[in-house]
């Protein structure tokens, strides 16, 4: 009689069964975790990039506008750090560009609007090449460079930004205006 009874009473798990089932639960959800962090990782990344992206692209846009409607460049050193100043006549603005650690700031001295305006642009340089600016070559340049390297073995890390150069003609917008007031009135009234 004692052997039947030890033979039905078995119905539970045993402390091995249990331990497996354990384990196997526990690197799901550590695997299961990995994922979700590498995903949340790559979204961060990927709205970081589109960010910095979105704010090169305004910068180039105001870059382009403020340099068509200059008439005269000159680049200043002020404080180890370099100004591009863009000055017209007509009607009167200055507008200053100096690249700051991680921004860009766009200063607007005028009498009836001054403000200042600041492109943030993380782990990006921004510098301007110098060019002599003469009667043939107009151009004027800035160049947003790629993160400064880091040393990181981490294959998500940031991917470096490729080299943008913007360029702009000076007073292209005086030269358009004047050539188009020198056409016929008929060819004027088409190109407005």
């Amino acid at each position: 009689m004692t052997r039947q009874t030890l033979q039905t009473s078995r119905s539970g798990h045993s402390l091995i069964e249990m331990m497996v089932v354990f384990s196997v639960f526990s690197a799901t959800m550590i695997l299961t975790g990995m994922v979700f962090f590498r995903l949340f990782q790559s979204e961060q990344t990927a709205t970081r990039t589109t960010l910095i992206q979105l704010t090169i692209s305004r910068l180039a846009d105001q870059f382009r506008r403020d340099v068509h409607a200059a008439d005269a460049v000159q680049w200043k050193d002020v404080n180890g750090a370099t100004v591009l100043e863009l000055t017209s006549g007509s009607p009167p603005f200055r507008v200053s560009y100096t690249a700051v650690a991680n921004s860009l700031q766009r200063d607007v001295i005028s009498a009836s609007d001054p403000h200042r305006e600041t492109y943030r642009l993380p782990e990006v340089q921004v510098s301007f090449p110098h060019s002599v600016v003469g009667q043939t070559d107009r151009s004027i340049r800035l160049a947003v460079l790629r993160p400064r390297a880091t040393a990181t073995t981490d294959p998500q890390s940031i991917h470096p930004l490729r080299e943008l150069v913007i360029e702009a003609e000076l007073g292209r917008d005086h030269r358009l205006i004047t050539g188009i007031e020198s056409l016929p009135r008929e060819s004027r009234e088409a190109h407005q």
